[in-house]
């Protein structure tokens, strides 16, 4: 690992320890937290930034971090940076939300402004198509980039360990990108356990275990959140959060066990901005609830696995008169 961004997420207690043991680091951002205590005498050789700005750190600073910007380890006034992530919102709605991070959200809600929230398409438009490719295409990119992630990091058993919608971000050509991933090895395992959404898996919350198919849950959340534009409420509790909170146990609630029906009642779980869909439309979004559904299986038996959620994905086809748009 080479660059290390963990601004502005309440993580306290000391710094940890195995941040010293990233050879390659070059960047290091940990500003705007609530660390406490010393700090490490970090000895890489290719570091280059590193920003501990705003916490609660105290003593000298070391040696090697003397000759960088004072600035980086004292209180400072802060500095507004924009960030765009996407959340969900509904069929082919994957909103992007600017952050303003350190400046002023007066009138942003929960701190960030939605640009491109579309009005309900008429059934079968190209509008309506457009969207649902890009639903698709979306959901296809973050199961492939978590494929990316198991193939490069095979050492770790939840690879990104911390999917949700605010860690994908979409690239100038509307390409979904993941952040925030990689980080239960770096983070006090204190902290992950109280915040990270691998700690919010069925599996975690039953035995206290993650596995290799916890990032799949994590993937299954997620297509459920863009498919009914329900913010998962366990994601915002501390700790293991409870069965109840889940987006899949409510989704399943309402369309039942048979995933025979999941056409016919896939209008009592959809956004309700989404307006009237096409009779292919109905079939293709009910196929990836079933997947978003199977990827959320709480027996991590029969769950599906990476490799299979990814190609039943990918097989997922929009109606022909209206290709897939970038």
């Amino acid at each position: 690992m080479m660059k290390l961004y963990l601004s502005e997420n309440r993580f306290t207690g000391e710094i940890p320890s195995s941040t010293l043991g990233l050879p390659k680091l070059k960047e290091l951002k940990l500003d705007r937290n609530g660390f406490s205590g010393r700090i490490p005498d970090f000895q890489q050789t290719n570091l280059r930034v590193v920003n501990l700005s705003d916490n609660e750190l105290e003593g000298p600073i070391p040696d090697k971090l003397r000759k960088m910007d004072s600035t980086m380890f004292s209180e400072q006034s802060p500095t507004p940076v924009i960030v765009a992530k996407i959340v969900g919102g509904g069929v082919g709605e994957w909103k992007l939300r600017v952050f303003v991070q350190g400046g002023d959200t007066e009138g942003a809600d929960d701190g960030g402004e939605e640009l491109g929230r579309s009005s309900p398409l008429s059934p079968g438009s190209a509008a309506a198509a457009t969207r649902l490719a890009n639903t698709t295409e979306h959901s296809e990119g973050v199961a492939k980039g978590l494929d990316h992630l198991y193939k490069e990091l095979p050492h770790l058993i939840a690879p990104h360990g911390h999917l949700k919608s605010s860690n994908v971000l979409l690239n100038q050509s509307l390409q979904p990108l993941l952040t925030d991933y990689s980080l239960i090895p770096v983070i006090n395992q204190e902290n992950a356990q109280e915040l990270m959404v691998a700690y919010k898996s069925p599996e975690h919350i039953k035995s206290g275990r993650i596995t290799k198919k916890t990032d799949v849950w994590s993937l299954g959340v997620l297509i459920l959140e863009v498919l009914t534009a329900k913010f998962p409420s366990n994601f915002l509790q501390k700790g293991k959060g409870k069965d109840d909170q889940d987006l899949a146990v409510f989704v399943k609630s309402i369309v039942g066990d048979d995933p025979d029906d999941y056409g016919s009642k896939i209008d009592l779980i959809l956004d309700k901005e989404i307006g009237g869909i096409s009779d292919g439309d109905r079939e293709l979004i009910a196929e990836l609830l079933r997947i978003g559904l199977s990827c959320c299986e709480s027996d991590v038996e029969k769950r599906l696995d990476l490799k299979m959620a990814t190609e039943r994905i990918e097989g997922l086809k929009v109606e022909d008169d209206f290709p897939k748009s970038h």
